[in-house]
């Protein structure tokens, strides 16, 4: 396995034979793709902050997903303008 920054990013294949038009054979493996996508929080303050879409924050509707949380909702006592992805 080769690793990227601690993501593993190619299995090497041992074990499988892959079909093809002229008969199964051997493959090196498959690539593993990670997307993360970045948010950019911008507050009524003037502040900001970035995070993953996986990443939990405490808003005025208990713990969310950055994925899940919209404009106009209060995360640190800061209400959110605006969401750039």
């Amino acid at each position: 396995m080769e690793k990227f920054r601690d993501k593993i990013m190619f299995y090497k294949n041992n074990r499988y034979l892959i079909k093809t038009p002229t008969g199964y054979e051997h493959f090196e493996g498959i690539q593993k793709k990670i997307v993360n996508t970045l948010y950019t929080f911008h507050f009524d303050d003037g502040s900001h902050i970035k995070s993953s879409g996986k990443h939990r924050f405490l808003t005025d509707k208990g713990f969310e997903k950055t994925e899940d949380i919209s404009v106009n909702q209060i995360l640190s006592n800061k209400k959110i303008l605006k969401i750039e992805q």
